[in-house]
């Protein structure tokens, strides 16, 4: 997977909304598999337990090969931008905390994901995953709309060609730029 190019701060707009609009892209590949997350803890229990390990192989896939390189980019290009324009006075530090709850989770997740292959998956162990399972859930939804909520704050304050205001019909009023 291509990493997406990392504009400067003083890079021209299209350049910066072609990478917001990348990160907003992939969080919108993210998504399903994220909101597949309750479906398959709701399966534990209740499925083939071959059907179950292949869906658990396929989130697992998701999370190793697009979430975790995901965060890793964000914490490289968005959140040392954003901590800059907000001159450390909101810093990137709690958001950087969730990702290494996600970090804490994935590993766990990795190590049910061993046990329910190998068909060594008892029932203190399926609650213990499915516990797992709906605190991703639950983490990484909040924390993507958090992110998204920050890709709108660096758009709003990064830099912009100068800007025209326009007239109104002949009346010399200057129009307000839009809020």
């Amino acid at each position: 997977m291509d990493s997406p190019a990392k504009p400067s701060l003083a890079a021209p707009a299209t350049a910066s909304r072609r990478y917001l609009v990348t990160h907003r892209e992939h969080h919108a590949r993210m998504m399903p598999y994220v909101d597949a997350l309750p479906e398959l803890a709701e399966m534990l229990g209740r499925s083939e337990p071959l059907a179950f390990a292949e869906r658990l192989e396929d989130e697992c896939d998701f999370i190793l090969g697009e979430m975790l390189p995901h965060i890793v980019t964000i914490e490289e290009t968005l959140y040392p931008q954003l901590d800059r324009m907000m001159d450390k006075r909101h810093t990137m530090q709690p958001m950087r905390e969730e990702h290494a709850q996600l970090r804490s989770l994935v590993e766990s997740l990795c190590h049910y994901r061993l046990d329910v292959a190998a068909g060594r998956l008892d029932e203190a162990d399926a609650i213990g995953l499915r516990r797992i399972l709906y605190r991703l859930y639950a983490l990484v939804k909040v924390h993507l709309a958090e992110e998204e909520l920050y890709l709108g704050v660096r758009r709003r304050k990064e830099p912009t060609r100068t800007r025209r205001r326009p007239r109104l019909g002949g009346t010399g009023l200057i129009a307000s730029p839009p809020l």
